[in-house]
């Protein structure tokens, strides 16, 4: 039996949270990528520019709940990865921590940087923390939310074969997988939200396994993993 085509409505709920949020789409090109991000208000005297970094399978529309909470004066600026979101995949590409990092660095050469402030998620951690070690100006303040490369549990080997099914629930291959990776989170049951969202992003999602695997073997084979 062929299977019913789902419709993409995730490109319109993007647009119109962006409407909401008050922020602007731009582009930026990167090491051979085209970068898109989100930024609202400008850069001045008294303002803080506080960089978002979104975590892996993730996007820069994560942080809309955190841009809602920030103070308005602030100048906020969110991109999506390179390899991720809106943002240009190259299959030849690195994504590693560190080649991420370089990237946002050589962005972020055209923005004033004596007011700077860096927050990442998950992997958006990791590459924030090496980010400010790259940056020719210092930070004044680094946030990690759950931090990519902490090991919680130094005797775990992260190079082994992944047991049971948490590849699946990472990089989700059919809509199962989807649904797991949305309902997987909290006390593990199903969530009105979770359900909303499997059914707003399943379809972006499964059109990104091959890259999202790129991505996290990347991730894997950095020096600075754990």
């Amino acid at each position: 039996m062929a299977s019913i085509p789902v419709p993409d409505l995730w490109p319109i709920a993007r647009t119109g949270q962006r409407w909401l949020l008050r922020a602007k789409r731009r582009e930026a090109g990167v090491d051979g990528h085209r970068m898109i991000f989100l930024e609202r208000g400008r850069p001045g005297p008294g303002r803080p520019t506080l960089v978002l970094i979104h975590g892996f399978a993730s996007m820069k529309e994560n942080w809309a709940l955190w841009m809602q909470k920030l103070p308005s004066d602030w100048h906020l600026l969110i991109p999506d990865l390179p390899g991720l979101g809106e943002s240009q995949y190259q299959p030849a590409a690195s994504y590693r921590y560190e080649r991420q990092a370089e990237r946002l660095r050589d962005w972020l050469s055209e923005y004033p940087g004596d007011n700077l402030h860096l927050a990442g998620s998950s992997m958006g951690g990791a590459i924030a923390a090496i980010l400010a070690h790259k940056l020719n100006q210092p930070p004044r303040s680094v946030t990690l939310l759950n931090s990519a490369g902490i090991p919680e549990h130094p005797d775990v080997d992260i190079n082994a074969p992944f047991k049971s099914d948490r590849d699946a629930i990472l990089i989700p291959g059919d809509w199962a997988g989807v649904y797991r990776m949305f309902n997987s989170v909290g006390n593990g049951k199903p969530t009105v939200p979770g359900l909303a969202m499997t059914g707003l992003l399943g379809p972006d999602l499964l059109k990104r396994q091959a890259s999202l695997r790129h991505i996290f073997n990347d991730m894997l084979a950095d020096a600075l993993a754990p």
